[in-house]
């Protein structure tokens, strides 16, 4: 997406109070999660706003517009609809809805059946759907991948749909400090050393405070710690980051706004190998070689904290959040010069450098990582195992630890192509939990092609079994089935009441298609004939059929 950085001058009227937005709901403003917190793979988006644990409160406009897009997913946003502001350049974002006003939903209903999809994703012209400020749109819920009840928020930059921090707009009360857990003080590989090791050291904050770190070379700090907010025990991300050396800034993150262009590069604001393998998030204060880190503010030398003397270096961290309350981290690093081990990146593997394309080619297997896909220059890691439980061995493509921030082609020969059905196979990954997981892919003449952005152990599989689809009954004036699958997963269903076509509702949280009686298609007062047809992402189908009286 090409970026617009005039765009900016939309934020002009938020802090010159040229307007106001309306609150998105009727009820106090507390949040599950706020806007930039880290999570895998992106930076959370929006406000998470708490409904009570309840769904269907109302959600209003939040300033005069016009309804812009309607997006239904079975995961993801769930219902989630946009709505254009144009006179102050901004869009707000409503996800995870429960119901849509009879005006909107009809317009969905109508290209539900026009394309024979549940789910939907469709734009609309600015004269369809009007919008005042405060006129109700829809009610909240805990569609698609909502952990709970909650209304998912957001404000974009209409033109260039960069996100902004909803907080700019909203006088959200708050004065409880974020809070330091855990320093990890970073020796680069071959270039430094920490307590008399080459391996990277965590740190309480009351072990900071006690005693002095010794270290030399070239390091880095990670940083480990939340925010919170008066009155809920909820954890949020923090607002900023700064890091001073002997007074000098050295690193500052602040994030305000950021565009989905780029938000997958938090893989290299955190230490990556220590989410995928703990779990634990921490905020790195150095850059990579490949450095597109826009809510960087400013930086020296990297980021990187060179100790070359025999002395102390005070240490200053900074942490806050949106409304400015602050927590300071103060320590010393001693420079204690010492031989710093010889440490290197070579495990024999080939080298790909960052900022070219790099190919692997191997007698059964083929990679194409494009340009600025990597974060650091690295040695890849290539083995061939022999494996007798799918259709072809394992490829171990570097380690699922190194994180990628382009898609790629990967190509694995298969060793036993067997089946006459080649729409079965699939390209599954080992999971860090030793499962293999589908990937999807495409059959190529004895091999298997797919485009991912995770590295680590492949091998081609085949799903010949159908999806387990059991009826569960009428409940109310809705039916509903459960579905499932144990291999590819679900890939879509269609459905029919009395031979003609009906939209089935589906959540993947639940596993349950449903379908709510509507009396505009389906007769009053009688048995009707219901069949629906579920299919997994390889193409295996189950008919189920079954009776409900309306």
């Amino acid at each position: 997406m090409r970026k617009v950085f005039i765009a900016f001058l939309f934020l002009i009227p938020a802090f010159t109070g040229a307007f106001e937005l309306r609150q998105p709901m009727d009820i106090p403003i507390v949040l599950a999660a706020n806007c930039g917190e880290l999570r895998p793979n992106h930076f959370h988006s929006g406000l998470d706003m708490k409904t009570n644990q309840q769904i269907g409160q109302p959600v209003y406009s939040v300033y005069d517009g016009y309804l812009a897009r309607i997006n239904v997913s079975s995961v993801g946003y769930g219902n989630c609809l946009y709505v254009n502001h144009p006179e102050i350049g901004l869009t707000s974002v409503y996800a995870h809805l429960d119901s849509f006003e009879p005006a909107i939903d009809s317009i969905l209903k109508a290209k539900q059946y026009e394309l024979g999809e549940f789910e939907v994703d469709f734009t609309l012209d600015s004269l369809q759907v009007p919008l005042k400020k405060g006129e109700r749109i829809a009610t909240s819920g805990n569609t698609g991948s909502s952990g709970g009840p909650h209304l998912h928020f957001e404000i974009r930059d209409m033109v260039t749909e960069e996100v902004h921090d909803p907080q700019m707009y909203y006088n959200i009360e708050d004065n409880t400090r974020p809070r330091f857990h855990k320093i990890y003080i970073v020796p680069m590989p071959g270039e430094g050393v920490v307590a008399g090791s080459a391996e990277k050291k965590g740190y309480t904050v009351e072990a900071l405070k006690s005693s002095p770190v010794k270290a030399y070379g070239r390091i880095g700090i990670d940083v480990r710690a939340n925010d919170y907010m008066s009155g809920n025990a909820n954890v949020y991300g923090v607002h900023s980051l700064k890091v001073e050396v002997d007074g000098v800034t050295t690193f500052h993150y602040v994030l305000d706004k950021f565009s989905f262009d780029s938000t997958r590069y938090i893989n290299s604001f955190i230490d990556y190998a220590m989410w995928y393998t703990k779990r634990e998030m921490t905020m790195k204060t150095y850059l990579p070689d490949n450095p597109c880190l826009q809510y960087i503010k400013e930086q020296k030398g990297s980021g990187y904290i060179i100790i070359d003397e025999n002395r102390d270096y005070k240490i200053k961290l900074t942490i806050d959040d949106f409304r400015g309350n602050t927590s300071t981290l103060n320590f010393t690093i001693q420079g204690d010069s010492t031989v710093i081990p010889v440490v290197s990146a070579y495990n024999g593997g080939e080298y790909f450098n960052w900022n070219i394309p790099n190919e692997l080619k191997r007698e059964h297997a083929y990679l194409y990582v494009p340009k600025a896909s990597l974060y650091n220059s690295i040695y890849f890691k290539y083995a061939e195992i022999p494996d007798s439980t799918g259709y072809s061995n394992i490829h171990q493509m570097h380690y699922a630890t190194e994180p990628l921030q382009k898609f790629c082609t990967l190509v694995i020969e298969m060793t036993n192509d067997t089946l006459k059905n080649k729409s079965a196979y699939y390209l599954a990954q080992k999971d860090r939990n030793g499962n293999w997981s589908y990937m999807g892919g495409t059959y190529l003449d004895g091999a298997m092609e797919v485009r991912t952005r995770t590295l680590g152990d492949y091998k081609v599989l085949a799903d010949t079994t159908a999806p387990a689809v059991t009826f569960l009954g009428k409940i109310g004036s809705v039916i509903k089935f459960r579905i499932s699958d144990s291999q590819s997963g679900i890939g879509g269903w269609k459905a029919t009441i009395d031979g003609k076509p009906a939209i089935f509702g589906y959540d993947a949280k639940s596993k349950i298609l449903y379908y709510q009686f509507d009396p505009k298609r389906v007769e009053q007062g009688k048995n009707h004939n219901v069949e629906v047809s579920v299919f997994d992402k390889c193409g295996n189908t189950t008919v189920r059929k079954a009776k409900a009286l309306w």
